[in-house]
């Protein structure tokens, strides 16, 4: 093998594990704000569930409203 074909690869090698560790920065990033993002979706979820139960219920649809 020649000298500068082992050059090459031991270069490409270099760049390869410089990109790899690059995207997995980028992918550890993006995993923690999709947990952010579904920690927020569930708080959110959870306060309209309470909102939901503490309200009254809609009136029946038969019922004549007050200012008749």
């Amino acid at each position: 093998m020649s000298e500068n074909r082992l050059t090459k690869l031991e270069e490409d090698l270099v760049f390869q594990e410089r990109h790899v560790a690059e995207l997995s920065r980028i992918v550890y990033k993006q995993q923690q704000q999709i947990d952010a993002l579904t920690a927020t979706c569930n708080s959110l979820v959870g306060k309209m569930s309470d909102l939901s139960n503490t309200q009254d219920p809609a009136p029946p649809a038969d019922e004549r409203p007050p200012h008749y």
